[in-house]
């Protein structure tokens, strides 16, 4: 996500995981081998800074993990649960689809069900001909 997803609470609580890891003694290095974590994770939870997780249940998992590795207790912040935040989000991914790709998507809309007609009315002409010659070699 490119949005900036920081607020001065997601900032005090990267603090806390930030004071917590050193006071174990630990780099952010030896905390991404032994929890297998990216740095660059580590960075972002401890700045309070969510805009490099794709969504907020990546951003969530890894701060869980995180907080587990560290035996700490946070609450996740809030920075996801602006619904004009979500709307903007969605309004950019739909504005990344080329509009001069619809015209090519409704025709190949059309080609399919075409085919799909041409198939039903294939289908159902062969089952009355099977019909038809069943009823001619009764007869004879």
């Amino acid at each position: 996500m490119t949005e900036d997803l920081k607020s001065a609470s997601s900032a005090k609580i990267g603090k806390i995981f930030k004071t917590a890891r050193k006071e174990l003694g630990l780099s952010k290095v030896e905390v991404s081998n032994v929890a297998i974590m990216n740095i660059s994770y580590i960075n972002a939870i401890e700045s309070g800074d969510y805009s490099i997780f794709p969504s907020e249940g990546f951003a969530k998992a890894y701060f869980i993990k995180y907080q587990d590795f560290l035996s700490i207790e946070c609450e996740f912040p809030r920075i996801y649960e602006d619904n004009s935040r979500q709307d903007k989000i969605i309004k950019k991914s739909i504005a990344k689809i080329n509009p001069s790709f619809i015209p090519i998507f409704r025709a190949l809309g059309v080609i399919i069900i075409i085919i799909l007609i041409t198939v039903f009315i294939n289908i159902s002409f062969s089952q009355k001909n099977k019909k038809h010659r069943f009823i001619i070699k009764e007869r004879n």
